[in-house]
């Protein structure tokens, strides 16, 4: 099915106005929504969040539809239990079907349970087939029970229903370095320093394990928003380096962190986020943090050292302050969007990268 023709259907059937977080299964819906007439779309940091959006917007009269990855379906399990289930607040969920056959291991466990999860919170569901037809009664389903109890329904999308679809729009990238180049240094630098490192879900984890492998090295392939509160928790039970390597997307998905690392002052931790103001993994939907300071937020939260960079001589640099200095530190590295490359995935399970990094903390 053609993305203009799924997103007639839903405007045909009165929903116009979308609110989310990006899955590449999303992606043609989210291109297309961006560029045509009639609709809003308001990006959320994290899943829950766009439940608040869409309910507050079903409330000003509007018919929402929360857009999102099955793997976000646990951060709105209280949202939807404890806000639309009891105040009657119907949204419409369209969820993706990650890990619905042959998939990445960190879609495993929810590709499995995510029929299970509705059936058991009572949310009662179809899957899109790439039928127009089905589709439109699929959605006229949905709008009357919506309707009839004021409760919540969802949609599943699967991956390949819905064809492709690029805006047109070329990506623009500002300044900064290439991605590979900023892992190279962060690599160089803890080389001999017996640094633990925690990298994000998605690209970064990827170019981590394809050009320095390590024991010390945990490779997120999910969970995304977590990488600070793991090194955290690492950095709060051994002595050594400790270095949380996150993205904007991910961090601002957790942005209280920033808050919890500069109250506790780990001394042994350095967050360093690279910043290419895209969800790349996903399709490079823009995020939010153009317009978020990132550094100067951590400077107020109490990090010692927080900065700005976007070339290779100043990140060596401010890394090697932040080996010499106590912490925690901050480094905000502006890097360059390019959903051109995409490194392999990390090919080690997730259990003997993660037995592997125990059995390196103890060394």
């Amino acid at each position: 099915m053609k993305a203009k023709d799924f997103v007639s259907i839903l405007k045909a059937k009165g929903f116009d106005f979308f609110t989310g977080v990006p899955c590449s299964i999303l992606k043609p819906i989210l291109n297309y929504t961006g560029t045509a007439r009639g609709f809003t779309y308001i990006a959320a940091t994290i899943e829950r969040d766009a439940v608040g959006i869409a309910s507050g917007a079903c409330m000003a009269g509007r018919n929402a539809v929360l857009l999102m990855q099955n793997s976000g379906l646990g951060n709105v399990i209280n949202p939807l239990t404890s806000l639309n289930m009891i105040y009657g607040i119907p949204v419409l969920m369209i969820i993706t079907w990650r890990g619905h056959g042959k998939d990445a291991p960190e879609h495993a466990v929810m590709g499995r349970k995510t029929t299970e999860l509705l059936d058991c919170l009572g949310i009662p569901f179809r899957v899109i087939e790439d039928d127009r037809d089905k589709t439109r009664e699929d959605l006229t389903w949905a709008r009357k029970f919506m309707k009839k109890t004021g409760m919540p329904a969802a949609l599943i999308l699967k991956d390949g229903i819905i064809e492709p679809f690029e805006c047109g729009v070329p990506l623009k990238s500002g300044p900064g370095m290439k991605r590979k180049d900023a892992v190279k240094v962060i690599l160089a630098s803890a080389r001999g320093r017996k640094a633990l490192m925690i990298t994000t879900t998605g690209m970064i984890s990827r170019e981590f394990f394809r050009q320095g492998d390590s024991a010390g090295n945990f490779y997120m392939l999910g969970s995304m928003g977590l990488a600070s509160s793991i090194a955290l928790g690492v950095a709060a039970s051994t002595s050594r380096k400790v270095i949380a390597v996150d993205g904007d997307g991910s961090l601002l998905m957790s942005q209280g962190m920033i808050s919890c690392i500069g109250h506790y002052r780990p001394g042994n931790l350095i967050h360093v986020v690279l910043d290419n103001e895209v969800y790349e993994s996903t399709g490079c939907q823009p995020t939010l943090s153009k317009s978020v300071p990132l550094e100067k937020i951590a400077k107020e939260a109490g990090y010692c050292l927080s900065c700005r960079i976007a070339g290779a001589g100043d990140l060596s640099r401010a890394l090697k302050a932040c080996f010499k200095e106590k912490g925690p530190h901050f480094i905000l590295v502006k890097v360059k969007a390019d959903g051109s490359f995409q490194p392999p995935r990390v090919s080690r399970v997730p259990s003997g990268i993660k037995k592997r990094f125990e059995n390196e903390i103890k060394t």
